[in-house]
C-alpha cells in the first residue's frame, strides 16, 4: 500500500504559513528556559550517553533575533558541552546556523521538524521532529552517519524537556530503547484529523487521511515514558515514513514525516 494520501475523508483548501507566522510561533511556544535530558543511543539500541541539558531561546530587544544556547552535561563523563547560535527570521523558513539548509518547521500544532535536505546522500541523513503538549516537550533525532551510514539509521537521540518556571521534570528514569521490525505504521486516533504541510513551501491544509493504516518494511523503536517511533527501514526506497508518537494520560500527539515521490520535497502530517 503506497501512502500517497490522495483520497480524505475531508481536505481544506491550500494556505500559507507565511515568514511572519513561523517566527510568532517560534516566539510563543519556545522562548524561555528548558530543563532536560538527552539519552543517545546507536542502532542496535544501546546507551551511548545521557545527559542533563539546559536549553535557552531568549529574544533580542526587537525580537529579530533569538539566541538559541544548549548546555549539556554528561553522566557518563561529567564532561561539559555549551553551543550558542542566532536565529534569524527567513522567507519563508527560518535558518539556523547548525544547518542552514536544513528545513525547519515551527507550527501552531505543537508538531514541530528540522529535516535535512537530501534522504539519499551517501554520507549521511538526518531529521528531528517535535512533538508539545502544553510545557512539555518530546523530540527524536534520527540519523544515518558516518563511513557506515547505510539505509538504515545507527544513532539515535531522544530528548525530553520542560520548561524551567514550570516544574519538575516528568519523565522517567527509565533507558531502555527497544527496536523490532514491524510491518504497519497506524495513523488512527481519537480525533484523525492532521495539519498536512509541503516542507519545502510551507503550506498547508487539513486533512482526513486515508489510508489510516500503512502496510511496509518498518522499524518499531519504543522508548521510555510512551514515546513511539515507527519508520521506514530503507532511506533509499520510497514512499519513506517516519511516525513520532507520543501518548500520555491526558493526551496524545503524533506526526509523520512522508516523502512518497521522487520529485516530492518531504511532507509533515501533525495530528
Amino acid at each position: 500500500m503506497t501512502p500517497h494520501f490522495t483520497h480524505f475523508a475531508s481536505a481544506s483548501a491550500w494556505q500559507a504559513l507565511t515568514p511572519s507566522d513561523q517566527w510568532q510561533h517560534l516566539l510563543a511556544q519556545h522562548a524561555g528556559q528548558w530543563n532536560g535530558l538527552l539519552i543517545r543511543f546507536d542502532g542496535t539500541g544501546q546507551v551511548l550517553d545521557v545527559l542533563d541539558s539546559v536549553r535557552q531561546f531568549t529574544p533580542s530587544s526587537d525580537r529579530q533575533t533569538i539566541t538559541h544556547s544548549l548546555d549539556f552535561r554528561s553522566r557518563h563523563t561529567r564532561s561539559v558541552r555549551q553551543q550558542q547560535w542566532n536565529l534569524t527570521p527567513g522567507d519563508p523558513l527560518i535558518s539556523h546556523p547548525v544547518d542552514p539548509n536544513a528545513l525547519l518547521l515551527f507550527n501552531p500544532t505543537g508538531a514541530d521538524a528540522m529535516v535535512g535536505r537530501d534522504r539519499t546522500k551517501p554520507e549521511g541523513f538526518y531529521f528531528e521532529p517535535y512533538l508539545r503538549i502544553g510545557n512539555r516537550r518530546v523530540s527524536v533525532v534520527v540519523m544515518y552517519r558516518g563511513a557506515e551510514a547505510g539505509a538504515e539509521p545507527n544513532f539515535f537521540s531522544l530528548f525530553r524537556e520542560v520548561r524551567a518556571d514550570s516544574g519538575e521534570p516528568w519523565w522517567s528514569s527509565d533507558t531502555t530503547c527497544r527496536i523490532q521490525p514491524c510491518t504497519q505504521l497506524s495513523l488512527s486516533l481519537a480525533q484523525p484529523k492532521a495539519m498536512h504541510i509541503q516542507l519545502e513551501t510551507l503550506h498547508y491544509r487539513h486533512i482526513a487521511p486515508d489510508p489510516q493504516t500503512i502496510a511496509g518494511d518498518f522499524l518499531q523503536i519504543q522508548f521510555p515514558d510512551g514515546i513511539e517511533l515507527v519508520l521506514s527501514r530503507d532511506r533509499f526506497h520510497l514512499p519513506y515514513c517516519a511516525s513520532l508518537n507520543w501518548a500520555t494520560q491526558q493526551s496524545t500527539r503524533r506526526c509523520l514525516l512522508l516523502y512518497s515521490q521522487p520529485s516530492q520535497q518531504p511532507e509533515l502530517l501533525a495530528f
